[in-house]
């Protein structure tokens, strides 16, 4: 359970919405729509050129059956031969490698049709981009890719998953690329692109329909919170009417310590009994 949405009002949310930089996700899914600036984030973080990009697609969910669980994407796009997804990856997560590998086959299956073969699979890039080390162990990088681990040398299956650990960017050789991590970490630009996803940023913050939808979102977010701690105060609740109960203690005495009524006593020991 969020703890930041325990005393949130609208207020509040103008005043976070204001504020808002580049790493969070819903703002960085709405920059890296644009196809240049995905592009070129795209080139710094795989370390080779890419000639073209389909339109970056946000939020992108497939769902390959209806008894499987689906995904969602932040960033997905594509060049001849080549799938990509971004992902903005806000807090550690102990299943991020296994959620990579999910990522990957169910992009898989959504790329390959009936009748089509194997070999028409394209490449597959999965890349986080982690405000925390998804680690551990300090490095700005880790890349994982299959291969045979007796004959190395022996073609892989074609898909990397890379998860950029941000608060390690000056240990990256490649300059843009530092610069590209550290505006994620601070949101203070240091050269051309970095100044561009900046300017995007605050255009993007300047959108009345995309304001609209941060907050809905957000005040969604409010109510699953305040739902659910009224859900643990019931439940509490009625774990502690149950105890009492059941070591002899009278039920206008369980109403008065728990401050509810005696009505509500004698439903809940009925309802525990059924």
């Amino acid at each position: 359970m969020n703890e930041e949405y325990k005393n949130l009002d609208y207020e509040d949310l103008e005043q976070k919405w204001r504020e808002l930089p580049f790493s969070n996700d819903f703002i960085f899914c709405k920059v890296m729509e644009d196809p240049e600036l995905c592009k070129k984030a795209l080139e710094l973080l795989l370390g080779f050129e890419i000639e073209h990009i389909e339109y970056p697609q946000a939020q992108r969910q497939i769902k390959n059956a209806a008894d499987t669980r689906g995904i969602r994407l932040d960033i997905y796009t594509k060049s001849d031969g080549r799938r990509y997804d971004l992902e903005m990856q806000s807090v550690s997560s102990a299943d991020l490698l296994k959620r990579a590998r999910y990522y990957t086959g169910c992009i898989d299956v959504d790329t390959l049709k009936p009748g089509h073969y194997f070999e028409e699979l394209n490449d597959v890039y999965i890349i986080f981009l982690c405000l925390e080390d998804p680690f551990k162990k300090g490095l700005p990088l880790y890349t994982y890719q299959s291969k045979c681990l007796e004959v190395p040398e022996l073609p892989n299956d074609r898909t990397v998953k890379l998860f950029y650990n941000v608060n390690e960017y000056e240990q990256l050789k490649n300059p843009a690329l530092k610069k590209f991590l550290e505006f994620i970490k601070t949101n203070i630009p240091a050269d051309d692109f970095t100044a561009k996803l900046a300017q995007k940023t605050e255009e993007a913050k300047q959108n009345e329909e995309y304001r609209m939808g941060f907050m809905t979102l957000e005040l969604r977010e409010i109510q699953k919170y305040r739902e659910g701690v009224s859900a643990g105060i019931e439940q509490k609740t009625t774990e502690a009417t149950i105890s009492l109960n059941s070591n002899g203690v009278s039920i206008p005495v369980i109403a008065n310590s728990l401050n509810i009524s005696e009505d509500k006593v004698r439903e809940i020991i009925a309802n525990s009994n059924k």
